[in-house]
């Protein structure tokens, strides 16, 4: 409905990710040139944090969009993935079978196969671990012994771990030590800020066709932020419900009170967590 009465080519504020209209903070950037260089360095663990809906997902997926060098054996959103399930996958994706009902001979091919990789100079070969602060001990274990094995000069590989903030504690808990010791690089996204927030706003709209109806209020902007807290998953929370409410009331611009009005029944409807005090920072460390 909102597409049509605006005449828009999409809801510009999907909440699904879609990287073809990413918008590159400087968060953002920064973080895809960091961890750009530490896969091209070829060793270890690289880490990425932050809060749900900062973008975690969109930068690693981007970080491999247009990377010829690299291949991405698996790409798993954890939820507690046991050693062998996660032994499966990653078989699987190197075209293995994975129905050998043997997990120590599995391994055994999947070293083989690691191996005869690296002795070819075919692609690094890559895990990426998302939700990854759900990691079990096993699954721990195994990504530890295979990086290992590819500092120890026998075979490329390199992981991915993708979480929220408990990553880190896992990271640095005495479960955790096995990555610890494996560490190249950890990288924390940060929300978008203030001055930010706007152009990602005017960037979504842009990118579905807007040429400003509706107009949007520049009173609008820092109640978004405010409510927000700068990240884009709530940002087009927000938006969206605001496009819906202004076609809904066949409204052409949009002010503070509009505002005001959808981000009480977001808070009502629980689907909008009050802001939290701001803490924490962008942050990088070489292991």
């Amino acid at each position: 409905m909102l597409e049509a009465f605006y005449r828009l080519g999409d809801n510009p504020f999907r909440m699904t990710p879609d990287g073809r209209n990413t918008f590159h903070s400087h968060a953002y950037l920064h973080g895809k040139t960091y961890l750009r260089q530490a896969l091209r360095e070829g060793r270890g663990i690289a880490v990425v944090t932050g809060r749900p809906g900062t973008g975690k997902t969109t930068l690693v997926r981007d970080l491999f969009f247009d990377n010829d060098s690299h291949q991405v054996i698996s790409n798993v959103v954890t939820s507690h993935l046991e050693a062998e399930d996660l032994l499966r996958m990653m078989a699987a994706g190197l075209g293995l079978d994975e129905d050998e009902l043997d997990p120590d001979r599995l391994f055994r091919r999947l070293q083989k196969a690691l191996v005869r990789r690296s002795k070819r100079r075919e692609r690094e070969v890559v895990l990426v671990l998302d939700e990854a602060q759900h990691l079990t001990a096993g699954a721990i274990e195994l990504i530890s012994w295979l990086v290992g094995a590819r500092q120890g000069g026998a075979f490329a590989f390199q992981a991915v771990l993708i979480g929220q903030e408990p990553l880190m504690e896992l990271i640095e808990s005495r479960e955790g030590r096995l990555l610890r010791d494996c560490l190249n690089a950890v990288y924390h996204l940060d929300p978008l800020t203030e001055q930010e927030t706007p152009a990602y706003i005017h960037h979504r709209l842009r990118s579905v066709g807007w040429e400003g109806d509706p107009e949007w209020e520049e009173a609008l902007f820092p109640l978004i932020y405010q409510h927000s807290e700068g990240i884009p998953r709530r940002v087009n929370l927000i938006g969206g419900r605001l496009l819906l409410h202004g076609a809904l009331e066949e409204k052409h611009r949009l002010d503070a009170g509009d505002g005001w009005l959808v981000i009480s029944e977001l808070l009502e409807e629980s689907l909008l967590d009050p802001p939290r005090r701001k803490g924490g920072g962008s942050g990088m460390v070489y292991a």
